[in-house]
């Protein structure tokens, strides 16, 4: 078996149908069982229908396509001085599609890649566009601003990893992406100027963040050791608080209200640790007390509403507040403490029932009266830790209740 073959001038040993008119060569149903194929045709045209592959090189070329049912383990484009176009329609890659050149035009039309890596190393493509295809994983590595949408991304779908590292994804199209089943890898990148229609965002509405954990999510369930706070550097805080931000503001651009939400969450998440991380380092930017109050705020609104995400535990908590309170002053209100199922009182039952939701409201008067119908002084020390939390958790709950049409 030959490890390397090159197409220059077609060898004539090969088995299967070559048809050559003009400077176009055509190559219909052949498997190739070489380790290598390097496609080096100068400035003539070659397509390739239902042809199988393990490894190609792409060097030059003007016209490179693979059509019909086209099947490669790996095809790698590099810089070529007469490559102009190369296509890829209907086709699969089992392992990846490596694209380090630039300068020509790529098509990826309904094909399935495992791995698209583009890594133009800060130059640009003439054009490129994937339509219709299905990735496992996408990768943009030093990639570099484009002129408008000459990059685009069509109805596709991207399986497990879309990762974007030290690139401007400036003038990008992504039209109808899906990332619902992805996870995003970004580091040192921008991506507010790209353009974005109908995206499908991952379904935990998070980026990797491996900078700042050792673990990370799969399936469901975090693997790997956890990185304790104090081993985190600052700055990758402040990049994932960075990427965050950024998902947030092309979701608010996109009118997509819901999603921008759920990605702020992320960023106040991300704020919380970083100001918990300023007070285990003392760091003298800020003053202890300035930062303990924010702790504090922040502290609540995640333990309370999950950062104004959840309806269920302001209520929860409002409703277990009330409960200590009513415990606290039933003996003064006539209120049996014990319970006993054989001699329940329905009147004294519904008179107990009012007390207690009476109590849940921050501004409830100071004197009520017991069972009997006396006058009751409940003004003391409990009674204003009552009005003061009832009135800070009805306002989470007010604020959970708007979280789809408060503005951001």
């Amino acid at each position: 078996m030959k490890e390397r073959t090159e197409i220059k001038d077609f060898p004539a040993w090969y088995r299967g149908e070559t048809i050559t008119y003009n400077d176009l060569l055509v190559v219909k149903d052949l498997n190739f069982t070489d380790d290598l194929v390097t496609i080096e045709r100068g400035t003539n045209r070659i397509h390739f229908h239902n042809c199988r592959f393990k490894k190609v090189h792409v060097l030059s070329g003007r016209e490179v396509k693979f059509l019909d049912d086209c099947e490669s383990d790996e095809i790698h484009l590099t810089n070529g001085q007469s490559i102009e176009s190369f296509q890829y329609f209907r086709s699969t890659i089992n392992f990846k599609l490596y694209i380090v050149a630039s300068d020509f035009e790529i098509t990826l039309d309904n094909s399935i890649i495992k791995e698209l890596h583009l890594f133009p190393n800060f130059g640009k493509f003439k054009s490129f566009s994937a339509n219709l295809c299905t990735f496992e994983r996408v990768i943009f590595e030093r990639f570099s601003a484009h002129l408008s949408e000459t990059v685009r991304f069509d109805l596709c779908i991207i399986k497990r990893e879309m990762s974007i590292q030290y690139s401007i994804i400036d003038n990008v199209g992504f039209n109808g992406l899906n990332l619902k089943d992805a996870s995003l890898h970004i580091l040192n990148s921008t991506l507010l100027k790209a353009n974005y229609y109908s995206i499908t965002w991952p379904k935990t509405f998070m980026v990797s963040e491996r900078l700042i954990n050792y673990n990370e999510p799969q399936n469901g369930k975090t693997v790997g050791e956890k990185k304790l706070l104090k081993d985190v550097d600052e700055d990758d805080i402040d990049k994932l608080m960075e990427i965050y931000r950024q998902l947030k503001v092309i979701s608010i651009n996109s009118y997509n209200k819901v999603v921008a939400r759920k990605f702020q969450r992320n960023e106040l998440r991300m704020f919380h640790k970083k100001i918990k991380l300023q007070q285990i380092k003392k760091d003298k930017s800020s003053s202890a007390f300035e930062r303990n109050g924010d702790l504090l705020i922040l502290w609540l609104n995640k333990v309370v509403s999950n950062y104004g995400e959840s309806l269920w535990r302001p209520i929860i908590i409002l409703m277990i507040f009330g409960q200590i309170f009513f415990w606290i002053v039933m003996g003064k209100l006539g209120v049996a403490i014990q319970f006993n199922i054989n001699k329940i009182d329905t009147d004294v039952t519904c008179q107990a029932v009012g007390y207690y939701f009476n109590f849940l409201n921050p501004v409830h008067s100071d004197t009520v009266q017991d069972i009997v119908g006396r006058d009751i002084q409940l003004f003391s020390f409990w009674d204003f830790l009552i009005r003061l939390f009832s009135g800070y958790l009805i306002y989470h709950i007010i604020r959970a209740t708007r979280k789809f049409s408060f503005s951001i």
